[in-house]
């Protein structure tokens, strides 16, 4: 959620992060210093007139996380395959359904035409 609000970069206090977000000022607070973290020196810090810390984010944090983190490459990853993959999940699992429905179909028309058969061929000889 964080790093969604804060993916354009520029200077953020923990009271904007929460505001973005909804979440609590002491949330935003360890969510910043944990983003701060990962992204180095890439990341500044200052503190306002107010002396509130003010977190200096580079551009397009996304993209700078995926390159600092194995996971979050990786979350990144899933994130565009994911809509594709539900697609093909959800095309094959129709196609499975029909072509289950259609040998249940032909299995019964079988055995119905193959007994009837039976029928007439014991009902000649008696």
């Amino acid at each position: 959620k964080v790093v969604d609000a804060l993916a354009n970069g520029g200077r953020f206090a923990a009271s904007d992060v929460a505001a973005k977000t909804g979440s609590s000022i002491e949330e935003a607070k360890r969510a910043l210093r944990d983003l701060a973290a990962l992204l180095g020196e890439e990341a500044g810090l200052e503190v306002s007139s107010d002396g509130e810390l003010v977190y200096k984010l580079p551009q397009d944090v996304p993209g700078k996380l995926a390159s600092r983190s194995n996971a979050a490459a990786a979350r990144a990853t899933w994130e565009s395959v994911k809509p594709g993959l539900y697609t093909a999940l959800r095309i094959s699992f129709g196609a499975a359904l029909i072509v289950s429905i259609a040998v249940v179909y032909s299995a019964i028309f079988f055995l119905s035409t193959s007994s009837s058969s039976d029928d007439r061929r014991d009902g000649r000889r008696g």
